[in-house]
Parts: structure tokens; C-alpha cells; sequence
């Protein structure tokens, strides 16, 4: 329900959600993380801040990391936990909070916040 809950507080100016589909199919390396990246237009270095939900379950495969790491550029790193080589479903569609700071470059940010 839309309302002061989904409006950006405190230092945020943006908290917005996107849903990215992510085609995989292919089999993990046994006890290791793979990293894939996906364009999400927008996405800002340095001042976004992402979480990532993967709709299914895959036994023994979880989100190890997220993060921005070039404008436009979503980076999510798969965890394998097991000795087998599991797969990352075909194609799915992941939400993606993004939360940006308000701050308008890095400069600008209060000492000990960095």
C-alpha cells in the first residue's frame, strides 16, 4: 500500500524497487561462488546500495554478495555450499531494492561516514 512506508527517509533520496530477469542454466563450480553481472540502467556507483531477492529455492545455492559495481552495472555473486555442481534455474525474474544516499558526490559526505 503506498504511503509514508515506501517513501525515502533520513539521508536516502531514492528507495525505489526493479525486478531483473536473470538467465542462468548453468552448472555452479562445487564450493565456490560464480559472479554474473546484469545492466539495470540508472544504477549508480558508489551512491546505490542493493538487496536482492531470487524468488526460488535452490538447494545449497544462495546470494553470497550484491552490489553496484560500475554505473548501470548490477553485480550478484551465486554461493555453491555443496560438493555437487547444483544449476541456477533458466530464467527468473529477481526484485532489487535499490537505495540511494543523498549526498551529491562523495566529497560531500560527513567525515567517518565513508
Amino acid at each position: 500500500m503506498p504511503g509514508k512506508s515506501d517513501q525515502a527517509l533520513g539521508n536516502l533520496s531514492y528507495d525505489f524497487v526493479v525486478s531483473v530477469t536473470v538467465v542462468a542454466g548453468v552448472a555452479l563450480t562445487a564450493s565456490t561462488t560464480t559472479t554474473r553481472t546484469y545492466t539495470v540502467p540508472g544504477l549508480r556507483v558508489g551512491f546505490d546500495h542493493v538487496v536482492v531477492n531470487k524468488p526460488s529455492a535452490t538447494a545449497g545455492v544462495g546470494i553470497a554478495n550484491a552490489r553496484v559495481s560500475a554505473n548501470d552495472t548490477l553485480e550478484i555473486s551465486f554461493g555453491n555450499f555443496t560438493a555437487g555442481t547444483p544449476s541456477l534455474p533458466s530464467s527468473e525474474d529477481y526484485l532489487v531494492r535499490v537505495a540511494r544516499h543523498n549526498y551529491p558526490d562523495r566529497s560531500s559526505v560527513p567525515a567517518g561516514f565513508v
